[in-house]
């Protein structure tokens, strides 16, 4: 019988998201500000030593364009890793763009604001 499949990432603390917003207003209507991927369409198994921990990092630029904005995130010294290239934080995008666009944000935007470092806190989940 095949296993589930799941969506595994890490949720921004309470405190951390409360923080960034704090200091980064929202560029556009859709706001997000909530988690970086770690893996999708896996068995949650496989991550069963990382659900439920947090991981602290530091945050310090905040890269955008015309249609969305996003925060990447360097996850190397936590030992986290993320399907995604270019690991990030949605921030936030127009209402008729996909929230997926911040992938591609990361590799053509040229624009970019300086707000750090900041530390933030995040807890592995899955569904």
């Amino acid at each position: 019988m095949p296993q589930p499949k799941n969506y595994i990432w890490a949720e921004l603390t309470q405190e951390s998201k409360q923080l960034l917003e704090s200091i980064l207003p929202y560029k556009y209507e859709q706001t997000f500000g909530t988690h970086i991927t770690i893996d999708w369409d896996v068995d949650s198994s496989i991550y069963s030593d990382l659900i439920g921990k947090k991981f602290k990092f530091k945050v310090d630029t905040l890269v955008f364009d015309e249609n969305c904005e996003a925060i990447p995130a360097d996850l190397t010294n936590t030992g986290l890793r993320s399907v995604n290239k270019n690991p990030h934080i949605t921030w936030s995008c127009k209402k008729e763009i996909n929230p997926y666009y911040s992938n591609y944000l990361l590799y053509v935007s040229e624009q970019n604001t300086s707000f750090g470092p900041v530390e933030i806190e995040v807890e592995i989940k899955a569904d």
